[in-house]
Order: C-alpha cells, then sequence, then structure tokens
C-alpha cells in the first residue's frame, strides 16, 4: 500500500510528487467547473437570494478558483509551484471548511477533497525538494541532467 505522503530521497521522488500536486490541481479545477455547471444548470441553489447577484458571485470565485487551479498545475507541472500550490491549498481549505458551514458535503466529497489535498500538499512537498535540489541524492541528479 502507497503512502500518502512518501518521504522524498531523490529527484525522481520530487517530480513525482509534482506531477501528484498537478493532477490534484486539476482534479480541483474539474471539480470547480462542474460546480458552476450544476449551480447554472439548477439555477443556483437555496443559498441564493438573488438569482442575479447569486449567479454573478458563483461565477467570479468559481473562475478565480479554477485559474489559481490551473496556474498551480502549471507550476507543478513545471517542478516548480511553491507559491502557487501554497495559495490553492488555502483557497481549498477555505472551500472545504465552508462546504461545512452551508451543509455536510457527503462521504464521497470528503474523500474526493481528502486525496486532493492530500495530492496538493505532495505537491508542495515536490517543488520544496526540487528548490533544494542539493539535499537530493547527487546519483539520481546526474542522471536526471546527462
Amino acid at each position: 500500500m502507497a503512502k500518502p505522503f512518501p518521504e522524498i530521497i531523490d529527484i525522481d521522488d520530487a517530480m513525482r510528487c509534482c506531477r501528484l500536486g498537478m493532477l490534484a490541481s486539476l482534479a480541483f479545477a474539474a471539480l470547480g467547473v462542474i460546480g458552476v455547471a450544476v449551480a447554472v444548470i439548477t439555477g443556483g441553489g437555496q443559498a441564493v437570494t438573488s438569482m442575479q447577484d447569486g449567479m454573478t458571485w458563483l461565477a467570479g470565485t468559481a473562475s478565480a478558483e479554477i485559474v489559481i487551479a490551473l496556474v498551480a498545475a502549471w507550476r507543478f507541472r513545471r517542478n516548480r509551484g511553491l507559491i502557487a500550490g501554497s495559495i490553492l491549498l488555502l483557497v481549498f481549505l477555505f472551500e472545504f471548511i465552508g462546504k461545512f458551514f452551508i451543509g455536510f458535503p457527503g462521504v464521497f466529497g470528503i474523500v474526493i477533497h481528502l486525496f486532493i489535498g492530500i495530492g496538493i500538499i505532495n505537491g508542495i512537498r515536490g517543488a520544496i525538494a526540487m528548490r533544494n535540489t542539493d539535499t537530493l541524492d547527487s546519483e539520481a541528479l546526474a542522471r536526471e541532467f546527462e
């Protein structure tokens, strides 16, 4: 069984963690797109008092989340992303905590968000390790740049 937070020994492990961060960021962006689509189709939900203002607010915040997630995914793909990943993690935590104030998100929603959160954290860990490449295994680093 794979560990949720694997040890980063060499550059391959760091790149693997960055890839997990990229996939988690893309999954978070996809959840945002699905959420906007469902809200538009169903009419905005119960929390919206004024339809036009509520849909404008929903579209603005969701598009900001999606853009942040896509920028973080791109940075993780480039084996960077410490700042973008940290901002995405904060946005992710605010959204996840906010879902509990609106209503219980369900077991499936909690599990999906748990996997996305672990992926984002691993991406940040990989970005930190890629920044500190002098502490990684020198043989793996030499193989990477041959």
